[in-house]
């Protein structure tokens, strides 16, 4: 134990002391006062030990005043029990000397002494108890100072006896206790040190578990929440305390089934792993990585499970994207030399029935199946132009664009297109409207109609399309095509940007690969974002350009 920590222990062991004294002695005032009262005329009259009383009061009154301005603790204390056992010899002189009831109280201050000082200071204590003890009782005998009480009446021999246990009471408690005293603060010292190393090794491993990247959740058997580290709580978005004694698999949307599937697993194996859709406390969807393993105690008793997790919703996404990259090039590739020999005779045959449809003497049924013929011709004609747009796509043309400006010409249009009903509802929504980035004007009007068009598709029954567009803070674009139509299914979100997959009926499946492609030309980013319940938001993250970034250049 360190100087200061033997200071501060002294410290509250000198003011145990002045409370024990305060104790004693209001004590000793209360019994005086009763004897006095029930036995007044037989007892002779306690003014002395009043004094006694009120003057150890005074002296405990004036260690406390001064107790913040001693310095030297250890002098405080040889003082205070030095002054105790000469109250205590007061005391057994006015009550008898060798009849004395109070002489237990040396006692009393050498087990204090033993305490505060040790063995030294008990020790020392007790042989002064003894030269206080046999001087008072020496005096008190051979009548040098004559006290309230005769002595004569005993012998020599009974003296030397008295005087001998006391003294020998005296050293052996001043041994025995200052040993106990001792030892207990070995004792009490190993125990700190022990509780400080536990403390600290309790704090190192709480240090490695929140600086572990992945996050941790501890569960008992039942699959309740225990422990979150940082990272869990900040993959997750919620605290500990939110969360302890829940159950594991609902928090991350699964069910009880999923934790009997767990417990089979890790009984042939030691770590089980699994992938989870979850959703963060802010609403976003993130795919999670989790491995799960048996928690035990004493080696093979187990008594709960660890799951680490990682987030792994951005790297799903780029493998997404390389996936779609390959997709793309195979495709595009392969596809490219196909549409145009299919174009070629697809006009010929085009154009065959077109100068059919001029005979006269055509049925209208015939008629009829002639118009389905070219309208089928055209539909196939814009599929193929779609896929050699995607396949071979046109120069990238930038030049400074206004963005609402092209936002607008591109809602002009879908009003007046079939794909807008009577029921829907197109709000654009812009803190700016002067808004000027490097763009190719062309391509992106495609990405805005194209996603206009799939969000119209998406509200068959009506409903409301909002598109956004401000400045982000990286000094960048973000356009967003938000409506609540009927969302995206796991199944159609994994194949979402794939050439010729498409969740509608007459849909040629190219519109969102487009809109990729143009889109990673412009080196930006495409965000998809689905609701609780239904509806889509999709937002484009388009980076800064040059130094400046999105210029403001005012109403266009």
């Amino acid at each position: 134990m360190n100087k200061k920590g033997k200071s501060v222990s002294l410290e509250r062991k000198l003011l145990w002391l002045m409370g024990l004294r305060v104790v004693i002695i209001t004590t000793l005032l209360g019994i005086a006062i009763s004897i006095q009262i029930i036995h007044q005329e037989e007892f002779l009259p306690f003014n002395p030990l009043y004094y006694i009383i009120g003057l150890t009061y005074l002296l405990t009154i004036i260690y406390a005043l001064f107790f913040n301005y001693i310095k030297e603790s250890f002098l405080a204390a040889h003082l205070q029990i030095i002054g105790d056992l000469l109250i205590i010899s007061f005391l057994v002189y006015l009550t008898g000397g060798v009849r004395s009831s109070f002489s237990f109280l040396y006692l009393i201050s050498i087990i204090s002494a033993s305490i505060i000082l040790f063995r030294r200071g008990a020790v020392l204590m007790a042989a002064l108890s003894g030269i206080l003890y046999c001087s008072l009782i020496f005096f008190m005998y051979y009548q040098i100072f004559p006290g309230p009480f005769d002595l004569a009446q005993f012998s020599r021999r009974e003296i030397y006896y008295n005087v001998f246990l006391n003294l020998f009471g005296f050293f052996t408690i001043a041994l025995l206790s200052s040993y106990l005293s001792e030892n207990l603060e070995v004792f009490k010292f190993r125990l700190e040190k022990k509780s400080k190393d536990f403390v600290d090794l309790k704090a190192f491993n709480q240090h490695i578990i929140d600086c572990m990247s992945s996050g941790l959740i501890t569960t008992d058997l039942k699959g309740k929440v225990i422990l979150l580290n940082k990272s869990a709580e900040h993959v997750t978005g919620y605290p500990c305390s939110m969360v302890r004694g829940k159950n594991f698999f609902e928090l991350f949307n699964g069910s009880h089934d999923d934790l009997e599937e767990v417990k089979e697993k890790l009984a042939k194996r030691r770590v089980y792993r699994f992938d989870r859709y979850f959703n963060h406390r802010t609403g976003k969807r993130l795919s999670i990585g989790i491995s799960a393993t048996r928690l035990m105690m004493n080696g093979d008793k187990d008594t709960g499970y660890i799951f680490i997790f990682q987030d792994l919703t951005e790297l799903k996404r780029l493998e997404d994207e390389v996936k779609i990259k390959e997709r793309m090039a195979a495709i595009g590739e392969m596809a490219a030399g196909i549409a145009h020999e299919i174009r070629n005779p697809l006009a010929a045959m085009s154009g065959s029935v077109q100068i059919l449809t001029r005979n006269p003497l055509l049925s209208p049924q015939q008629q009829r199946l002639m118009d389905i013929i070219i309208k089928e011709s055209e539909r196939l004609n814009l599929t193929i132009s779609n896929f050699l747009q995607y396949a071979r796509p046109a120069p990238h043309q930038p030049v400074p664009t206004n963005i609402w400006r092209l936002l607008q010409e591109t809602i002009t249009l879908l009003n007046n297109s079939e794909e807008r009903r009577p029921d829907h509802r197109i709000i654009p929504q812009s803190p700016d409207t002067g808004l000027t980035y490097l763009c190719d004007p062309n391509q992106m009007k495609q990405v805005f109609w194209n996603l206009a068009t799939n969000s119209l598709k998406a509200m068959p029954d009506g409903g409301d399309l909002i598109i956004g567009l401000g400045a982000n803070k990286k000094g960048g674009l973000t356009i967003s095509f938000k409506d609540d139509g009927i969302g995206i299914s796991d199944k159609d979100m994994e194949r979402l940007f794939q050439p010729f997959s498409s969740s509608f009926k007459r849909g040629t499946g190219l519109g969102m690969a487009i809109v990729y492609r143009i889109i990673k030309n412009h080196q930006g980013r495409i965000e998809v974002k689905r609701g609780t319940e239904k509806g889509t938001e999709v937002l484009i993250h388009l980076p800064p350009v040059g130094e400046e970034g999105v210029k403001q250049t005012g109403h266009q």
